[in-house]
Parts: structure tokens; sequence; C-alpha cells
């Protein structure tokens, strides 16, 4: 045998080493994701929020009317609270499902006007006692696909459905007739990005029972009907270990929602929202 022959086997047999050794590395790595993420998850979650909003109607097209505040000039109170449930499913490796809604809202409000507010059907002047209603909902469904999948993490993009209800009353304590309303009822369709990992506990009495990690989440709305939609969540998570077949695991985080909507912009009405506050979820995976 040659130098030439000899050396040519020998890159040969690395060549063969380093394949069998990267197929090795690939069926592990595509074996391990589902190992240790679950199929399904169901999730109850508290969302303790500051709502800051306003809302307008104008006289007439082009007229001139007031943006009233929800706190200062409607008396509506900017604590709320509200719960929401979810489901998941992960029927493939990439690919998740979700179904979610929120318990419906009703806050009520009221005060003594100071200062004048005027709507499309007329003047609320200083001294009148007003009530108002603020409504809120939100149901949807979103799939997943995650580009990046291992061990407790997950990464990719993500689309959503969502049925939007916001919904604000007002109109003068004892008065007959004189209400106004501006209320959102939009199917609005959304895209974003996410990101979830955790990691485990090295060593100790809760070592690989307990995965600390923290995830990111982004959703934009994308509808033309004068709907600007923005929702971001960022926080903690831990994976809490399992039991009789099933896991226990814990969220906290921080969430900022937003959304500016002009769709009847024509009649002179504006509806501006903000929630900023803080969830807490309980997850139960199988």
């Amino acid at each position: 045998m040659t130098r030439g022959s000899g050396t040519r086997c020998r890159i040969a047999g690395i060549t063969l080493l380093v394949g069998l050794l990267c197929l090795q590395v690939a069926g592990e790595s595509a074996a391990s994701p589902l190992e240790f993420a679950p199929r399904g998850s169901l999730n109850a979650e508290a969302f303790m929020n500051w709502t800051y909003g306003r809302m307008g109607f104008e006289l007439e097209v082009g007229g001139t009317g007031t943006l009233n505040d929800f706190r200062w000039d409607l008396g509506l109170l900017p604590d709320m609270r509200t719960f929401r449930l979810s489901a998941e499913i992960r029927p493939l490796e990439h690919h998740l499902l979700r179904l979610y809604g929120s318990a419906p809202e009703t806050y009520p409000g009221g005060r003594t006007l100071t200062r004048e507010l005027r709507t499309r059907n007329g003047v609320y002047p200083p001294g009148t006692a007003i009530q108002s209603q603020f409504e809120y909902a939100c149901f949807g469904m979103g799939y997943d696909l995650d580009f990046l999948v291992g061990p407790r993490y997950f990464t990719g993009l993500h689309g959503d459905l969502k049925y939007l209800h916001s919904q604000v009353r007002l109109w003068a304590a004892g008065a007959v007739g004189q209400e106004d309303v501006i209320a959102i009822d939009e199917l609005l369709p959304c895209l974003g990005a996410h990101v979830e990992m955790a990691l485990p506990v090295p060593g100790g009495l809760c070592a690989g029972s307990i995965w600390p990690g923290g995830f990111a989440r982004l959703t934009y709305g994308i509808s033309p009907n004068y709907l600007n939609y923005v929702d971001i969540s960022v926080g903690l998570r831990a994976d809490l270990g399992t039991q009789w077949g099933c896991g226990f695991g814990a969220k906290l985080a921080y969430e900022h929602e937003t959304f500016f909507h002009q769709q009847e912009f024509l009649s002179g009405k504006v509806l501006e929202l903000k929630r900023n506050g803080f969830t807490v979820s309980l997850v139960g995976t199988f």
C-alpha cells in the first residue's frame, strides 16, 4: 500500500467515524426534546393590572370634542383583576396548538365632573354627577412554530386569532336618554415571536426535580381595521417535578398590553387602552 492510499484510507476512516458520531448526536437531539417536553398542558392565570385609557367622542366629523380620561374624568379606578384559562397540545415536536380565554370583566365607575365633557350626544357641564362602566374580554386560539426545540427550551414564531371585546359607557346620573358608548368587537389576527427555557438545578436535594428558567413573548396585531394592538410578556418560570405521570409548574411575569382604536374615526370615536401588571400562573402538564 502506498503512502497516498494509506492517507486516503485514514481520511475515509475519520470521515466515517465523524459521520457516525453526528448521526448518533442528531438521533439523541431529535429524541430528547419530546422526552422532556410535555405533550399538553392546562394553565390557570391571574392577571393583576393597572388599566389606563382615554375615550373620545367628537360632536361631528372634524368637530371639537373632549378626550376623556378613564380615571380623572370617568371615575374608573385603575386597579383591576382578571382570570384566564388556557390549554395547549403539542401534536408534533415543532408544533404547538393553543386555546385560551379570560373571564369577562365589568368595572363600574362614577364621579362629579370638574370640567366640561363634550360628546356627540351633548355636553356634560362641570358639577354633573356621571356614571361609567368598562367591560373587557378576550378569547382566542394560536399556533406556535418552534424552530429550536430542546429539553425544556423552545424558540420560534407564533400566530394568533383573538376576539377582543372592550366597551366604555358614560351617562349622566338621573338623566334619561343621554348616554355615550364606544365599543370594540374585533376578530384580530396577530403575529409574534417567543422564547422559553429552563435549566436543571445542579446538586443538592432539588437536583433533577426543579428546573428554573425564563420566557418572553411578543404579540403584534396585524388588523387593517384601525386597531393597533401589542402584547408583551416577560417573566420567570419553574418546573416543579412530576407526580402521578403529570408535571407541575409556575410562572411569574410582567405583562404590557395596549391598543389604540380608530375604526369609527369617521364617526368621531377614539379609544386608547393600556394595561400593565403582573401575571401568576399555575401549570399542569401531561
